[in-house]
């Protein structure tokens, strides 16, 4: 599925906020991915604790968002890991293979510290 913009990302995912968009990420992986929203400039990253990212989409900050970027960190162990950015429009693959990547890597991460 192609998606154009992170809006469109959002309507596909059930999400009516980015802070929602970047809570699907987190319940969806068993890693608990975080999400960071990045914008044009590429100076600023609206990760999905920042304030106007609750509000409802289209806003304001979603029209200034060109690429989604996910990181994981393993609890309990030194491991972090994140994935490289992905700009709309893209494929809806694109994202999916972020996220597998990143519950590989972690699984491996938490794997090798807590056998």
């Amino acid at each position: 599925m192609s998606i154009s913009s992170v809006s469109t990302l959002a309507d596909k995912c059930g999400a009516d906020s980015l802070a929602k968009l970047g809570k699907h990420f987190y319940d969806i992986t068993e890693c608990g991915a975080g999400t960071e929203f990045v914008t044009m400039d590429e100076s600023y990253l609206y990760t999905d604790d920042y304030y106007g990212i609750t509000r409802p989409l289209p806003n304001i900050w979603a029209g200034k968002v060109v690429g989604i970027k996910f990181y994981t960190i393993v609890e309990g162990s030194d491991a972090e890991f994140s994935c490289d950015l992905v700009t709309f429009p893209c494929e809806y693959s694109e994202i999916q293979e972020c996220l597998d990547y990143l519950e590989g890597e972690a699984t491996a991460a938490f794997e090798e510290d807590f056998k």
